[in-house]
């Protein structure tokens, strides 16, 4: 499994083997993560250790002052076909020489979810195997993403891709796609105009083999393994040279302003929660099944998006959750309502991020003695759920097992 590690906040995030560290190790696969733009380079050589990236030579050139777009970005398509095409011919300078190697999979998340929607869309039918001319990668899973990423990284006059360029969504290529967002796309899909345009039918027709799963209630930053901090906060502190009890607070309303890893304010769980790294594991294993034995993945509903209102506004029922999507016992048998972004409290240097930031509110005991006659009741309801979602092959059975894991932990007064 191969990520162009997302760039973002001017370093390295990991956001798929974040998610998913345990379904790789589980499997005994490879994760291959690389830095897939120059900004994080010049950060490399210039904040984080000078002496060993001093070899590196990808020249950091913004088009304004604090940008990170550079004119020399647009090589990222291309180091992406080489890294894999290493992988997959295996030869003598690959670092799995010697072993066998299955299959060579793409995924990314957020801004490399964006590099690796457009990987697939208008890069895998041009870089292909030397001498046989064969595909590099056989999928791809695209994740956090409204769609492809600006190609040209607005440095000419073409600019990103017209409205009705049919570009926005994903087009026909002779290997599959599973596409997984989380609530917080769809929210922000709402507030652009053209945001949903990714959004097209399923398909498994063989030259266009196509799933796209959006999931109610994860949000794009989010916490699903509860750690104590997340792990991009680290990867920010190691950058800076600081504790991580020492990095600067967000800003965002719903998290305290103090200094050291995200905290939510009282009564708020934030980050959220919600482990979207569930339904990111089933797209992985339904890809590896599709390639393999040509098993379909499940159909999944789009979230409700109500287009009558300006903005469109995402439809939620009287739990405060998103309808449509692929449901999960979090939303159906919920014990919180969850929101799949932030605003700004304080202005910071990192505030901008709080639109990504999602949050939860538990219910308090009168609305959980509404819904659940006592923990069996609730418990019952959920593993049942959870059960569906492992034979609909939408979760994994040691996922929905740490599901119910946690409801197990929910009181019911």
């Amino acid at each position: 499994m191969i990520e162009p590690l997302n760039p973002s906040a001017g370093f390295d995030i990991a956001g798929v083997w974040d998610r998913s560290r345990d379904y790789f190790v589980r499997n005994g696969d490879v994760f291959v993560g690389w830095t897939s733009k120059s900004v994080v380079v010049n950060a490399l050589k210039t904040q984080f250790d000078p002496t060993r990236y001093a070899a590196l030579d990808w020249t950091y050139q913004p088009p304004t002052p604090g940008s990170n777009n550079g004119a020399y970005d647009g090589i990222t398509f291309d180091i992406a076909a080489q890294i894999g095409a290493l992988f997959k011919a295996n030869g003598p300078t690959s670092p799995l020489h010697g072993y066998r190697v299955e299959r060579v999979f793409e995924s990314g998340f957020s801004q490399d979810g964006s590099f690796t929607f457009t990987q697939a869309n208008s890069f895998h039918a041009l870089e292909r195997m030397p001498q046989t001319r064969k595909d590099i990668f056989d999928g791809y899973v695209p994740m956090g993403t409204n769609g492809p990423s600006n190609i040209d990284f607005g440095l000419t006059p073409a600019g990103a891709l017209p409205p009705a360029d049919p570009r926005h969504a994903m087009q026909p290529r002779d290997v599959p796609v599973i596409q997984a967002d989380t609530e917080t796309e769809i929210f922000i899909g709402t507030l652009i105009p053209g945001g949903l345009a990714y959004r097209r039918p399923d398909s498994d027709a063989k030259n266009d083999r196509l799933r796209i799963w959006e999931v109610p209630g994860g949000s794009h930053v989010s916490n699903d393994h509860r750690d104590p901090a997340l792990t991009l906060e680290l990867d920010g502190a190691d950058l800076a040279h600081v504790p991580v009890a020492d990095i600067p607070p967000l800003g965002c309303a719903h998290l305290l302003f103090q200094p050291g890893p995200a905290r939510g304010v009282p009564g708020v769980v934030s980050p959220n929660d919600y482990p979207f790294a569930f339904a990111q594991n089933a797209a992985f294993q339904a890809l590896k099944l599709w390639v393999e034995i040509g098993l379909p993945p499940a159909h999944v509903p789009f979230i409700d998006v109500d287009t009558t209102t300006v903005p469109a506004r995402i439809v939620r029922d009287s739990s405060g959750n998103a309808t449509g999507g692929l449901r999960t016992p979090f939303v159906d048998v919920p014990v919180t309502s969850y929101t799949p972004f932030d605003t700004v409290a304080h202005v910071t240097a990192s505030s901008g991020f709080c639109i990504l930031y999602g949050f939860n509110t538990p219910f308090d005991d009168a609305q959980l003695a509404s819904l659940y006659r006592n923990d069996v009741d609730y418990d019952v309801k959920f593993a049942l759920d959870a059960l569906r979602l492992v034979k609909e092959r939408l979760w994994l059975l040691p996922d929905a097992g740490a599901a119910i894991g946690r409801a197990l932990e929910v009181k019911i007064p």
